[in-house]
């Protein structure tokens, strides 16, 4: 029983790890014998909930009395796998699609940086290189993934990251418009803002109202208007009709054509803002 007990265990571990957890909450094992034509079995049932805890994740002493002084064959040959893929990919990230059958089998976060700098140094999707890095930062640890890319954030391609795998975070948001002078941060930041997240709360309708007010105080008009006319930042005297500057081809809140623009990002907030309120009932 004991032997089998184990089994069970190393088996849940290594499946909740696969899923990028560090703990398994609720765990159940049943057991039941099973007889018939003069033969008695075992037959052993367990389910748990994947969990991941980010305190248990920092690193720290671990008491001697919790450190392993025993594994299975299996749970070494895991790990051996999983430590090989991150040389091979640290080594050399061009060497990446070679290895994405066994990246899904792992998302281990300590290659994140790898396959970034493949996606963003690659122009043409050749072998559907672009959906496997979604496909990754889908899978890899939510919170990590979140602090890498919004920390990469002066790279659009960071920006298109975060909506394709959903991780548009409020909180992180509000701080770039509110503490980073850069300005391509800021307008990447902005046009995350209407995008989508993994889970809503009802938290979210106040942060979304925040934003709103902060967008407006942040992304202020930068051209000086005159009667019929306006003066862009870069000197040029447009016509009051026309939206972009005739010399450098920016509006007058500094935005090129084709970027996102202030009017239309409230816009799609005041519409998440009312389909949030009716969920939640805030209306």
């Amino acid at each position: 029983m004991k032997s089998i007990y184990d089994e069970v265990m190393n088996h849940l571990t290594e499946e909740a790890v696969k899923l990028g957890a560090n703990a398994i909450v609720g765990v159940k094992i049943d057991h039941d014998e099973v007889s018939g034509k003069g033969k008695q079995m075992f037959m052993v049932t367990a389910n748990g909930t994947a969990a991941f805890i980010p305190e248990y994740s920092q690193e720290k002493e671990i008491p001697a009395s919790e450190q392993l002084v025993e594994i299975s064959f299996e749970k070494y040959q895991y790990e051996q796998k999983r430590l090989k893929l991150i040389f091979n990919v640290n080594q050399d990230y061009n060497a990446i699609p070679n290895y994405w059958q066994t990246i899904f089998e792992y998302y281990s976060p300590e290659i994140m940086g790898q396959i970034f700098k493949l996606y963003s140094e690659t122009d043409i999707d050749y072998n559907n290189t672009f959906s496997n890095v979604f496909e990754y930062f889908n899978g890899v640890d939510e919170s990590l993934a979140k602090t890498f890319l919004y920390q990469n954030l002066q790279d659009r391609k960071a920006r298109t990251i975060i909506h394709q795998a959903k991780l548009t975070d409020y909180d992180r948001i509000e701080n770039i418009l509110v503490n980073n002078t850069e300005w391509i941060v800021k307008k990447n930041a902005l046009a995350l803002v209407t995008g989508d997240k993994r889970k809503y709360h009802a938290d979210d309708i106040a942060k979304l109202e925040k934003l709103k007010s902060l967008i407006m105080t942040t992304f202020v008009q930068r051209a000086k208007y005159d009667s019929d006319r306006w003066t862009c930042e870069c000197g040029k005297v447009n016509k009051s009709n026309v939206i972009y500057c005739k010399s450098c081809d920016h509006d007058d809140r500094g935005f090129k054509k084709g970027e996102v623009s202030v009017e239309e990002t409230q816009t799609k907030l005041t519409e998440k803002l009312y389909v949030l309120k009716h969920i939640f009932g805030q209306v």
